[in-house]
């Protein structure tokens, strides 16, 4: 960087196939590496995977997802008065590319559709695990015994020990570990053994919740 001036800009320059400056910008978002042909196969089959799919133009359909997907505002941390706020800004169309394409590209890497899970390991789509837990957690608030009751959640641990495919049903066992008293009369500390299973009754989530809770009043 020099000492003294501005850097100047460098300006990208299309790609080989669409001649897309965009095209080029995706390309190098999508790198890791250094691997720009890796990157250029994936880009380019995408491509060719939405003209087959939808019958149209491959940049069009990208540009329009390009437009869909652009912020026009954003809220940036401002200190006024000793107080700060968060003001929202509209945002610069470099910056408003740079977010697009970057959202995009996530959002590609984090899918779990049933075309790309045959190409994985497990060869089917499965549960997020924390999917499972939330499940259970609405399990056991229909029970209504932490209903009115509950003080805090104090801790859960997890362990996962198997997977949770779609179609699966599931179900949680909750048992009471151990109960311990606090310095309040009016609550104590309930440790919950809670299992979950499907239902071929394979235990495929382990957890453990510790809850403070308030206690039962004298008659």
């Amino acid at each position: 960087m020099p000492r003294k001036g501005a850097v100047a800009r460098r300006e990208s320059v299309g790609d080989p196939k669409y001649d897309s400056v965009m095209v080029t910008r995706f390309v190098s978002a999508i790198m890791s590496q250094g691997k720009r042909s890796v990157a250029e196969r994936q880009f380019y089959g995408a491509m060719r995977q939405i003209e087959e799919k939808t019958g149209q133009d491959a940049m069009t359909v990208l540009k329009q997802a390009m437009t869909n997907v652009k912020p026009a505002l954003e809220v940036k941390s401002r200190r006024v008065g000793g107080a700060n706020y968060q003001v929202p800004v509209e945002v610069r169309p470099e910056r408003r590319n740079a977010l697009a394409t970057r959202w995009i590209i996530m959002n590609a890497r984090t899918r779990s559709d049933q075309t790309f899970a045959e190409k994985t390991v497990i060869g089917q789509r499965i549960a997020h695990g924390m999917l499972s837990m939330a499940v259970a957690t609405g399990l056991a608030n229909q029970m209504g015994i932490f209903e009115g009751t509950t003080v805090a959640l104090m801790t859960q641990t997890i362990q996962y020990k198997g997977m949770v495919k779609f179609g699966d049903t599931i179900r949680i066992v909750m048992n009471v570990k151990e109960r311990k008293e606090t310095k309040n009369p009016s609550r104590g500390v309930v440790v919950f053994d809670v299992p979950i299973l499907n239902q071929r009754d394979e235990v495929v989530v382990q957890s453990e919740w510790m809850l403070m809770m308030a206690r039962k009043p004298q008659a």
